[in-house]
């Protein structure tokens, strides 16, 4: 995993807008010759901004009640 930050580039494209472009380029190679991706890096930059969401209920709970399967044994007895 900590290849991949090791690997990753990042560059900000000229206008107006100032977009930043990052990840692994394709082909990058490891020590090993393996291929390089940028998953983990994704993934926790996805996790980053679902921290940043407020997470509530929006609805009253609602619990369902089961069947209780030892009445339907003590039935037949």
């Amino acid at each position: 995993m900590r290849l991949q930050y090791d690997k990753c580039r990042s560059e900000v494209l000229p206008g107006p807008s100032k977009t930043l472009r990052w990840g692994v380029p394709d082909g990058t190679r490891g020590p090993a010759g393996e291929l390089v991706h940028d998953d983990y890096v994704i993934a926790d930059s996805l996790t980053t901004i679902l921290d940043r969401l407020e997470w509530h209920i929006h609805f009253e709970t609602l619990i369902i009640r089961g069947i209780d399967p030892l009445i339907e044994i003590d039935r037949g007895f």
